[in-house]
């Protein structure tokens, strides 16, 4: 029985949705070092719609394959839950991400999600690769590791954005009332520096997955 396969299609829109968080995390940094807080939570509005419109398109592709392109393993339909689930939870957290920062409420309660869902798409990578589901399986793992670290790490930048982004103007969105300045200022520099390391990785892993995968489901 013939059947659609958006996987290609899915994989670009992830290395799109990385750029777009990089692209939108180095012009709020960048901003908030000249202490223009003004043009800082601009850039992350901005950045947010196009990351929530992203996710959008993401979550409709994959709801749609969940229901219609069930792919078979053994006597199992598996693939379109193995390839789909993940791609469902990560499309929310970029959505409701969006919706939070046009609102001004508080992000943190979405980065706090997004450590669960980051578990959650680490199980799947681990459990793909020892079942084999993928011809891929190496990069796979690689690229599912990848995205899952993100949602883990993304706490660190919504607590930074309530914290000193956001916060300084409206304090109701900081989890703990603080200063509008960082304390150690240094320590937020690596963290943040971490997680914009592990989002271009993920967009270099998914480049990697598509060089791999892609001609193969056109």
């Amino acid at each position: 029985m013939a059947s659609i396969d958006n996987l290609s299609i899915v994989v670009d829109l992830l290395v799109v949705l990385m750029v777009a968080v990089f692209y939108t995390g180095g012009l709020v940094w960048f901003n908030y070092r000249r202490k223009d807080l003004d043009r800082a939570e601009k850039s992350l509005r901005e950045g947010a719609w196009l990351i929530g419109f992203l996710g959008a398109l993401i979550g409709i592709l994959a709801i749609w394959a969940e229901t219609t392109c069930p792919l078979t393993f053994g006597s199992s339909t598996v693939y379109n839950v193995f390839f789909f689930d993940p791609l469902v939870l990560l499309a929310f957290l970029a959505i409701a991400f969006a919706i939070l920062v046009t609102f001004r409420l508080p992000t943190h309660f979405v980065g706090f999600l997004g450590v669960v869902v980051g578990i959650g798409v680490l199980y799947y990578a681990i459990h793909g690769y020892q079942l084999g589901l993928t011809k891929d399986p190496l990069e796979t793992l690689l690229m599912y590791c990848a995205f899952g670290g993100v949602a883990i790490l993304l706490y660190i930048p919504t607590l930074f954005l309530d914290w000193f982004i956001v916060g300084p103007r409206a304090p109701s969105v900081q989890p703990i009332a603080s200063s509008p300045t960082p304390a150690n200022p240094r320590m937020w520099t690596g963290l943040l520096g971490f997680f914009m390391a592990v989002v271009f990785l993920a967009g270099l892993a998914a480049v990697l997955y598509g060089f791999s995968i892609v001609w193969s489901h056109v």
